[in-house]
């Protein structure tokens, strides 16, 4: 996607979308996959004996759309196959603080 483009989908997003897609939890509800919050992020990601993969979204992105269901596919393989890894998943909408620190 061009600068642009992405730009502008932005835009709408900000002047339309907010009520609606700001809250978008691309991986509500999936057993493998947390959905992090503030709260959660220092109980769950800063335990040390554990590996995270985590994937920092926002709604109005394309690319991040696109993307939803490869990490699905990466979550179930890494559990299929027994990896010790968790993941997450932050909405950067609704998560300013943990995406400007991360």
């Amino acid at each position: 996607m061009c600068l642009r483009s992405h730009v502008a989908h932005a835009y709408r997003f900000e002047r339309f979308g907010r009520a609606e897609s700001g809250a978008a939890l691309f991986f509500s509800g999936h057993p493998l996959i947390t959905t992090l919050t503030e709260q959660l992020w220092e109980k769950r990601v800063g335990r040390t004996n554990v590996v995270w993969v985590v994937k920092f979204y926002a709604p109005w992105c394309s690319h991040c759309q696109r993307s939803v269901e490869l990490y699905k596919d990466a979550a179930t393989a890494a559990d299929d196959a027994a990896m010790p890894l968790e993941f997450g998943a932050v909405n950067c909408v609704n998560e300013h603080k943990i995406c400007s620190e991360w």
